[in-house]
């Protein structure tokens, strides 16, 4: 994280080692990036550095108490997350219920992160306003968001905004092809992630692999057999899709074709110059783009509440072939 933030987000650590080197740490951060930025792993970095034994100023990683934290075993370190589960009222007021006795560490700091908070529910929000807006000694908190935008400005207000640069994607580009990636797979993953370690990650994973090919063989069929679309998606690409993160790649990859396709619509820049022939497919293909990218924000948005995996799927891909010409 030291390393990652030193190259690619250096305001971040001069802000943050300011703070601790002048004991002016906020006792509220807010992180806000775009999706795929890594905020949770980025605030528990920032987190670590406030009770870490060897702090210099940022933690060494290394001692017990950042052990202890990596595996949820600090009990004034906690972290309710978002992104598994919408954060409710009940949760947020047992937090506030942990922390209102002593520190139990020796540390004597408590500290608590709620990544994604836009997932929040509205009674969570009040609670947590409640809690931010009476800050206790040695309370700190660490807030997460992809979409600030749809945040309070109550909740904005009242802590101190930390803003993730988007990275450079030409010399994110370059690094990952230095590295032996294939373009074709550097364009899609510079896209898809934000560091150089989720990049390898996801190129050396078999999902990642048996996703792509599924997906070229799905678009050979608009040109061969159309009709066969549905049934292809359903047999071939849908059962790789176990879980909400598979799911939630799969959208993001399509959505990132079709702003791609719009793109070359409209004659601008591509970032995805080696899926041209994707892109034209899909240009001649969708009837009315804004209504498929529409899609596909509302699909990303409806997994974050509790539904059934194979049912938003095969609701999505109805409503999908539904806005095809070539059906």
């Amino acid at each position: 994280m030291h390393a990652y933030l030193s190259k690619h987000q250096p305001q971040i650590l001069q802000l943050f080692d300011h703070a601790l080197t002048n004991k002016k740490v906020s006792h509220a951060y807010l992180l806000s990036g775009k999706p795929n930025t890594p905020l949770l792993d980025v605030a528990r970095f920032l987190a670590k550095a406030l009770v870490c034994e060897h702090p210099n100023p940022f933690a060494d990683l290394t001692c017990s108490i950042c052990q202890r934290i990596d595996v949820g075993d600090y009990v004034d370190f906690k972290v309710l997350n978002g992104e598994l589960e919408s954060i409710k009222k009940a949760d947020v007021l047992s937090l506030e219920q942990d922390f209102s006795i002593s520190s139990l560490e020796v540390g004597q700091k408590q500290i608590y992160i709620l990544h994604r908070v836009e997932y929040m529910t509205p009674e969570a929000v009040n609670a947590l306003l409640k809690f931010l807006e009476e800050p206790q000694q040695d309370i700190y908190a660490f807030l997460t968001t992809e979409a600030i935008d749809r945040l309070l400005p109550t909740i904005i207000s009242r802590t101190q905004k930390i803003q993730f640069r988007p990275v450079n994607q030409h010399d994110f580009l370059q690094e990952l092809l230095l590295d032996g990636i294939h373009e074709e797979d550097a364009q899609l993953l510079t896209c898809l992630t934000t560091t150089i370690e989720q990049a390898k990650k996801m190129n050396d994973s078999s999902f990642y692999t048996s996703l792509k090919s599924n997906m070229k063989k799905w678009f050979a069929l608009w040109a061969k057999k159309p009709t066969a679309l549905k049934m292809y998606a359903r047999e071939s690409i849908f059962p790789l899709l176990h879980d909400e993160e598979s799911v939630r790649l799969f959208l993001q990859w399509m959505l990132l074709l079709i702003e791609e396709t719009q793109r070359l619509h409209y004659h601008q820049p591509l970032v995805l110059t080696q899926q041209r022939d994707v892109l034209l497919l899909l240009n001649d293909g969708i009837i009315k783009m804004t209504d498929t990218v529409s899609l596909h924000r509302e699909t990303l948005h409806r997994l974050r509440t509790p539904v059934v995996l194979p049912l938003l799927l095969d609701q999505y891909l109805i409503q999908f072939m539904k806005g095809l010409r070539i059906v």
